[in-house]
């Protein structure tokens, strides 16, 4: 039964590939469990990180990190495809006005989207915007399935933090994978309520039935953890050549997720986790608390002022 199990991927392809080089290192979580800890940087034009391409990728898929799949098919049955981009984005901006404290950790939440999608190969179940609509009790960015084999599947689980300093953005994603862990319903069970009680999304419902409904020929579901994770470069500009300052990137990402990942294995054993999968990635900003509400109003369009 599994092997005809094809639920796809949402965002338009070479999203990430487009806009960020990733880079090599030696690094790992040290887990017995697949796992992935991955670096990635927008491409430097100069000294800069060039993010106009970042802004026209995120808004070219904002409908489809919004939107379920049957609501899309909607649109196009509707041949009202236009639509779907902008709706989105008044989606985005009524979540603003609602909560505009969180409204920059929102490129946390849509890159997390991305890198599931495009570079994990892990389809969307929930992106954060559809949890917040159907549930008070999820303390997850998104809900991803990943496809080990034809006969198991891994639930991802994912959180994301956008901060300017790496142990306050590893603190708090972990502590939403806490507090997703003490909620009354959780793991498979939460995305059992959520997709069929809730009827949010048929088309989705309809492939899922085939993996998480309990039967004998049903394949395995296991539950895993991704976590996006976005600080502050922490470069002096100033101080470089152009031609230093590109080999300095990559070495300080290298030399931070070196020091700090004593930090991430810590947080997982403590909660008990050491024995599921972790995909975490990693992306600097030049000032990330600053520069996560500056991107997110140009990717909106930059309407809604200060």
């Amino acid at each position: 039964m599994s092997s005809t199990i094809d639920i796809n991927t949402t965002i338009k392809a070479g999203t990430i590939d487009s806009v960020f080089k990733e880079v090599t290192h030696s690094e790992s979580l040290g887990l017995r469990n697949p796992a992935q800890l991955r670096l990635f940087h927008l491409k430097l034009d100069g000294d800069t990180f060039t993010d106009e391409g970042l802004y026209k990728c995120l808004r070219k898929n904002i409908g489809q990190y919004v939107y379920s799949r049957t609501r899309i098919a909607k649109f196009k049955e509707d041949d009202d495809e236009a639509s779907i981009g902008l709706e989105a984005m008044q989606l985005i901006n009524e979540q603003r006005i609602k909560n505009p404290d969180s409204f920059g950790n929102m490129l946390g939440e849509i890159l997390l989207y991305a890198f599931f999608e495009e570079k994990l190969g892990a389809p969307k179940i929930f992106s954060k915007i559809e949890l917040d609509s159907l549930t008070s009790e999820s303390f997850y960015d998104c809900i991803h399935l990943l496809k080990m084999d034809d006969t198991s599947f891994q639930m991802v689980f994912g959180t994301s933090y956008v901060e300017d300093q790496m142990d306050d953005a590893i603190d708090n994603a972990f502590l939403k994978i806490k507090n997703g862990l003490n909620q009354p319903k959780k793991g498979i069970a939460l995305v059992n309520d959520l997709v069929f009680a809730q009827s949010a999304d048929t088309v989705l419902a309809d492939a899922l039935s085939k993996i998480i409904t309990p039967a004998p020929d049903a394949p395995d579901v296991d539950s895993a953890y991704g976590i996006f994770l976005c600080c502050s470069l922490g470069l002096d500009k100033s101080k470089y050549t152009v031609a230093e300052y590109k080999k300095l990137v990559e070495q300080k990402m290298v030399s931070n997720i070196h020091n700090y990942l004593p930090r991430i294995k810590k947080h997982i054993d403590d909660l008990g986790l050491s024995g599921r999968s972790f995909y975490i990635y990693v992306v600097p900003l030049d000032d990330a608390t600053a520069d996560k509400t500056t991107i997110m109003k140009k990717v909106t369009g930059g309407a809604y002022g200060n």
